[in-house]
């Protein structure tokens, strides 16, 4: 062929470049390039780009390579709405025009015209190179590696860690853009000289208090900052700019660089904390006003805050009869907790002795693993700012006795840094939350008289009986004073007080005591039912009291079984209920029933109603409660075995269950020899009575078929009868016959 086109690609294996005409090629009329595309065009993203190609003496065919793909012949380029070939054709004229440039448009472009060697018309090509210009994202700051919140850099003051490296990210751009970093108007040099003199000038001495270490990755489209924390102060500003071709051709000269910054907060924890109001260990007594102020400064950047905790005593928290602590529950509000650094606190406190009149040795036996911390609701305390310190005020209207020998903590509480804490030990003064009574070797009933609780001892008259009365815990003071009175105690014959040998013990944490006092109490017949009282005063007007009753103790009365007789018949499966009831006793007796000596378990509760205890016992009498004895035993103090009920004898009247006929010997007789057959009842009560009846039914052929039948009769009504055939159509005659009758105990 005349035209290889092969040699129009990157690929052939001669690339020519043709330059603009000669003048030579001008006056022999050879095709040309009149007009040449630029060596390279860099236009923004959305515009349109015309890269002109226009061949003077024109004789082969012009088409435009765009990168690898030939655009051919037709000017319109189908399947390329963006691309067109514009310009007047006579005239040699094939601007390549592509319109809403995208970034898959940039590459190598190329204007071809075909050679015409029967006229000595060479081949034409020229390239140029096409950029699309793209403005990068916004650049973002990023710390770690996400963006500050509210645009502020928090920075934490004193830190361990000396630097603080930020990134700077701006992607998509192209070319991709350069980074520069700036504080505070001035930009961050990315070499220091570190020269003597150099740092004599002021703005490299301010440039090596920070150290500035920046690392810019063009491909990866990101710079970054290292700089000392301490060349920082509180509101400095650092900005990331960026900035490429794209940019630079915006038509407003603000849009030339693209920023973003942000604000450097330097946080500081506020000052170690110190308790001013008590200064000292205190003691309060209890209901009264519990106030405390805490203090803290410097205050911190931004303001700390102060926080009231308690670590209370586990016995105290435990006991039932505190009552709730007002102020505490829940964590009070969001702060800094660390249980260790409580724990290394206490300890250097109590290798300290402590004030207010409580020795090192008492200090000692907190241990913080047996303490329990819970927090102060934040409505009894106000915090705030004042001068140069933050000021927190604890108001507890009335100190309860949860609070004794409990630590008051003071504590700070920041974003940063570590908390700090002081305390000191609250002691309330406080009676006893209860007193009891008991009885040595012995124990005391809890009984209700007319809807009333009562604590009663049981005794013998002329017995000694050791009272204890013991108290709960306490601080401070208690006095115990033992009083007796009878019931008819009247100004004529008053209370009278014993006397009792009393101890002080201390609890097992150390910090509070209780008291036990014992005496002894000769029960005599007029102290029957009387009060003995356990009266204890403490701190103010606090007083506690327990009270026990005496009473003489008695047998109680044989008891009687009511709702059935002995040896009267009752049906079997028929309900009984049965009543044992007992008359007096001191105390009331306990009732139990017994089946053949043993003992049965009732549903039924025991009825106290004045002087007699009862106790229902319901049954269902089977066939094996026929000849049953049933007893009903009462027992109390005043007896070692009890007493016993008379004996009541069952006597369950039940029918035989099965009936068995059987012959005795041979089955088959000759005619006139005797036929022995056996009826045998099962057991029943009474023994059954059995009768015999013989039914002869047609002629003697069909003695094979005929049955005798036997009747058992019973007392209880029942009627048991053998299974028979009745021909149909039989005329049958019944015979009574008489047999001999047996029975005997089972």
């Amino acid at each position: 062929p005349l035209f290889d086109p092969s040699i129009l690609t990157d690929d052939a294996a001669r690339v020519i470049q043709s330059s603009k005409c000669t003048p030579q090629e001008r006056k022999d009329r050879i095709q040309c390039f009149d007009v040449l595309p630029e060596d390279q065009y860099a236009v923004p993203v959305g515009s349109t780009v015309n890269m002109p190609c226009l061949v003077l003496n024109q004789h082969g065919k012009v088409q435009w390579r765009a990168k690898n793909i030939l655009l051919g012949y037709d000017r319109s380029v189908p399947g390329s709405p963006r691309y067109r070939i514009i310009g007047d054709v006579g005239r040699g004229e094939h601007t390549l025009q592509i319109m809403d440039v995208q970034p898959e448009d940039a590459g190598v472009y190329e204007c071809q015209v075909t050679p015409v060697q029967a006229l000595n018309h060479p081949l034409l090509r020229r390239k140029t190179q096409l950029s699309v210009l793209v403005k990068p994202s916004l650049p973002r700051i990023l710390y770690p590696d996400v963006p500050p919140p509210d645009n502020q850099l928090i920075i934490s003051q004193p830190d361990p860690i000396m630097r603080i490296t930020v990134l700077c990210v701006a992607t998509g751009g192209s070319p991709p853009p350069s980074f520069r970093w700036i504080l505070n108007s001035h930009e961050i040099p990315t070499k220091l000289i570190s020269t003597p003199s150099h740092f004599g000038r002021p703005e490299q001495a301010f440039w090596a208090k920070l150290a500035p270490i920046i690392e810019t990755h063009p491909q990866k489209e990101e710079s970054r900052l290292s700089i000392l924390k301490s060349g920082l102060n509180d509101g400095d500003q650092l900005v990331c700019s960026v900035t490429n071709a794209a940019t630079q051709m915006h038509h407003d000269p603000q849009q030339h660089n693209l920023t973003t910054w942000v604000t450097i907060r330097i946080h500081t924890p506020p000052g170690p904390p110190k308790i001013i109001n008590p200064e000292t260990n205190h003691e309060y007594v209890e209901g009264e006003e519990l106030k405390a102020v805490c203090v803290a400064s410097p205050p911190g950047n931004p303001f700390g805050g102060l926080f009231w905790r308690w670590l209370l005593q586990p016995a105290q928290v435990d006991d039932p009869n505190v009552g709730s602590i007002s102020g505490l529950g829940g964590r009070g509000g969001a702060r800094l907790s660390d249980y260790s650094s409580v724990e290394a606190y206490l300890q250097s406190m109590d290798s300290r002795a402590t004030a207010g009149g409580h020795t090192s040795a008492q200090s000692e036996r907190y241990h913080p693993r047996d303490l329990i911390s819970e927090d102060v609701q934040p409505l009894h305390y106000t915090l705030k700012k004042e001068k140069d310190q933050l000021i927190n005020t604890l108001i507890i209207p009335r100190v309860k006795r949860r609070y004794h020998a409990a630590k008051l903590i003071c504590e700070t509480g920041h974003p940063v840094g570590n908390a700090h804490q002081t305390s000191i030990n609250i002691y309330v003064k406080h009676c006893p939350a209860n007193v009891t009574i008991g009885v040595e070797g012995d124990t005391v009933r809890e009984e209700l008289v007319g809807g009333r609780r009562e604590f009663v001892v049981y005794g013998r008259a002329g017995k000694i009986k050791t009272l204890i009365c013991r108290t709960g815990p306490y601080f401070r003071q208690a006095n115990i004073k033992w009083i007796a009175q009878t019931l008819d105690s009247d100004i004529t014959k008053p209370p009278r007080q014993l006397i009792g040998q009393s101890r002080i013990m201390r609890t097992p944490d150390g910090e509070s005591w209780f008291q036990e006092s014992r005496v002894d109490v000769r029960i005599a017949e007029e102290d029957d039912r009387s009060y003995i009282d356990c009266r204890v005063w403490g701190e103010g007007d606090c007083r506690v009291d327990s009270r026990v009753r005496l009473d003489i103790i008695y047998p109680p009365g044989i008891p009687i079984i009511t709702g059935y007789k002995s040896h009267q018949p009752i049906k079997m499966a028929h309900a009984l209920e049965l009543t044992c009831t007992s008359t007096g006793g001191n105390p009331a007796p306990e009732l139990i029933w017994l089946r053949d000596k043993q003992p049965l378990t009732s549903k039924e509760e025991i009825i106290i109603m004045g002087r007699q205890t009862s106790l229902k016992l319901k049954l269902v009498p089977q066939k094996d409660d026929n000849g049953a004895h049933y007893h009903c035993l009462a027992r109390n103090s005043a007896t070692d075995v009890g007493v016993t009920s008379e004996s009541l004898i069952l006597n369950v009247i039940f029918p035989p269950q099965r009936v068995a006929v059987s012959f005795h010997g041979q089955s088959v007789v000759s005619s006139g020899q005797p036929l022995v057959i056996n009826c045998q009842a099962d057991t029943s009560n009474p023994v059954a009575t059995i009768t015999w009846w013989h039914f002869r039914c047609g002629p003697a052929h069909v003695f094979d078929q005929i049955e005798s039948v036997i009747q058992t009769n019973h007392p209880s009504g029942h009627r048991i009868l053998n299974d028979r055939r009745i021909m149909e159509g039989a005329k049958c005659k019944s015979e009574q016959l008489e047999g001999e009758h047996l029975s005997w105990a089972v």
